[in-house]
């Protein structure tokens, strides 16, 4: 738990000293490991826990088993959805495109961003593990097969998302290399319903989630079993053998 703590408070640390410090391009010192591991510490956290309850002689709080519990984890999943959508100005056209956020916004952003993904999928790994709606979903082979790709979806869906927007100007905005709905108030993908959902967002999630599990898929099986494959087999030649006489065969 100290480490987990240790990981998110550098992670913090490290975000706002690049945007405090003058550091450019500040947006790519935003994607190194160091700068998301606040994300993945989440996820650790939610291991370590489920593994601590489930060793012998612990349980989880029997609070946990309540009923309600999913409904309050998912009721402040979409509280930190429309706080990140519509509260902190990121939905203003003065903040679409290659333009530099606040740093009070860029912190609040990354906060409310692991917010979302911790207490949504809270009910997935706490609580009952046999019962119920959530474990049902989960059970389902093709739920399970996501989950055996979802880190090439975590990795390619940006790329999926930023050719989708090239595709939706098809060619016709004014600065060339910007998608047209970062810079133009026209564009008709815009944020002015609940969340920024709209027509055209719905278009831009479902391109952006069927290309990136495709992409995903492929990688996974072209590149990350095999890799991971490796892990199991000697890397390494053998050490030599030596007989009695000390000579190597």
């Amino acid at each position: 738990m100290a480490g987990l703590c240790l990981l998110y408070a550098v992670s913090v640390a490290f975000r706002a000293w690049v945007l405090t410090a003058g550091i450019e391009p500040a947006g790519m010192y935003k994607t190194w490991l160091v700068a998301r591991t606040d994300l993945f510490a989440l996820g650790m956290l939610l291991a370590v826990l489920s593994a601590w309850w489930s060793a012998p002689g612990r349980s989880e709080p029997r609070w946990l088993a309540h009923r309600a519990v999913p409904w309050v984890s998912w009721c402040l999943a979409l509280l930190a959805l429309h706080w990140v959508s519509k509260e902190i100005g990121l939905e203003l056209m003065e903040n679409r495109g290659p333009v530099p956020f606040t740093t009070s916004q860029e912190l609040e952003m990354q906060l409310l961003y692991g917010a979302f993904a911790f207490f949504l999928l809270v009910p997935a790994v706490l609580g009952p593990q046999s019962t119920g709606a959530v474990r049902h979903l989960l059970a389902r082979r093709t739920v399970q097969w996501l989950g055996l790709i979802s880190y090439g979806i975590y990795l390619w869906h940006e790329a999926a998302l930023g050719a989708f927007l090239v595709w939706w100007d098809r060619g016709d905005c004014s600065v060339p290399g910007i998608p047209c709905a970062w810079i133009d108030g026209s564009s008709e993908i815009g944020w002015h319903y609940p969340f920024g959902i709209d027509a055209a967002f719905v278009e831009m999630g479902v391109f952006m989630l069927l290309t990136s599990v495709a992409i995903a898929a492929l990688s996974y099986y072209a590149a990350e079993r095999p890799l991971m494959a490796l892990k199991n087999g000697p890397l390494l030649p053998a050490p030599l053998r030596r007989d009695r006489r000390g000579s190597a065969r």
